[in-house]
């Protein structure tokens, strides 16, 4: 077994996958930086005969193998449990540049909210906008994140209390 880290890299990404087809290996099991942009060289495994699989991302119409959870109800169910506690001001919080996921968790966030109209607009804050964070919690804004991913809501959590937040208390 061979493991190889892109570090969301596209191009280090397509530097394995040539030469996994090169070294003619068994097969793969990719987590895609970004499986649209990378159609082609899916295609290529495809030409070549070699059986691949992508995890938790996959290009739109094109026919791969692939492996996802529901995102969009991962991020329904975790917002109406926050809702069903009490909180009514709940912000998506995710990286720039999300993925493929984080765009359907945010959807299901969104559709969350609006079923209980709980807000007009849905901005996507970005862990990386500590401040905006830490204010939305102070002014009341946030009561309650959604996060696009668990290393997004480690920050979050490392950021609040860095700011001498107590989660879940404040």
């Amino acid at each position: 077994m061979l493991i190889e880290a892109t570090n969301s890299r596209m191009e280090l990404e397509n530097q394995f996958i040539n030469q996994a087809i090169d070294n003619q290996l068994s097969g793969l099991i990719i987590f895609p930086v970004s499986p649209e942009q990378n159609r082609n060289t899916f295609l290529k495994l495809k030409q070549h005969n070699m059986p691949f699989v992508l995890i938790d991302r996959f290009p739109e119409h094109f026919p791969v193998n692939s492996v996802v959870c529901d995102n969009f109800d991962g991020a329904f169910q975790a917002t109406e449990h926050l809702i069903s506690l009490g909180h009514k001001n709940i912000l998506f919080v995710t990286a720039e540049g999300s993925n493929q996921a984080e765009i359907v968790r945010h959807s299901g966030y969104v559709t969350s909210m609006q079923s209980h109209g709980l807000r007009e607009d849905f901005p996507v804050l970005s862990f990386r906008q500590g401040e905006a964070v830490c204010r939305a919690v102070q002014d009341k804004e946030a009561t309650a994140f959604v996060c696009g991913n668990d290393y997004c809501a480690l920050e979050i959590l490392r950021l609040l209390s860095e700011h001498g937040f107590a989660v879940p208390e404040d």
